[in-house]
């Protein structure tokens, strides 16, 4: 959509891929409720604090919930909120895993008004999942061409991409610390887990990622 032509790489990229797996054990975990399904109780459970849901998938019925606004809050914070699964946590006491699918927000206040969880395979082999992984610069303030009054151009904030295991990497870090003005980093200069490919937008395979954009 935005995409530019760009030129060619007069070096390899030095990238590094973020590794590390953020588990339910280090704060993805969320408290959810089962909610009625009547008119007029959605705004009033959002002025009570909560944000409505949904959860699907896996051949089981779907299940209408609702989690605390300041909760899910605190997960959105994070690079990784829409392609790491959270343990989400029934009334009963039970857990099941599942990916943020859809977030909704407020056109102006960004706060979340609704969220559909899809429910998360036992085996990623058997049934492979699309997530979209962030695309993160770093070293931005160290970058020659940003320091002759060039800047950092991203075209894209995440890339779609197939996870058929995990861990799945939080985000894509691209190291544009060695990039001159003109310069780019595509997707075929990353290398990704064998488990993780990314997946083609129309006859899109290979990307531009970033690119430092001189100035006229």
């Amino acid at each position: 959509r935005r995409m530019t032509m760009a030129l060619l790489v007069r070096r390899s990229a030095t990238l590094q891929l973020w590794t590390r797996h953020f588990s339910a054990q280090e704060g993805l975990r969320l408290k959810i409720r089962s909610r009625e399904v009547a008119r007029g109780t959605l705004e009033k459970l959002r002025a009570r604090g909560g944000v409505p849901g949904t959860l699907y998938g896996q051949a089981k019925h779907n299940m209408s919930l609702s989690v605390g606004s300041r909760d899910l809050k605190e997960h959105m914070k994070r690079v990784d909120f829409l392609s790491t699964p959270i343990e989400l946590e029934m009334e009963d006491g039970s857990t099941c895993r599942a990916l943020p699918r859809q977030l909704k927000t407020h056109w102006r206040t960004q706060a979340p008004e609704h969220i559909e969880f899809l429910r998360w395979p036992d085996d990623l082999s058997k049934s492979p999942q699309k997530v979209p992984i962030s695309i993160v610069t770093v070293n931005e303030d160290q970058c020659p061409g940003v320091k002759v009054g060039g800047f950092v151009f991203r075209p894209w904030y995440h890339w779609l991409c197939i996870a058929s295991a995990e861990p799945i990497p939080p985000a894509i870090e691209v190291d544009v610390s060695h990039l001159e003005a003109g310069q780019g980093v595509w997707m075929r200069h990353i290398k990704l887990p064998e488990h993780i490919k990314p997946v083609p937008r129309g006859k899109m395979t290979d990307p531009m990622l970033v690119k430092i954009m001189k100035v006229k």
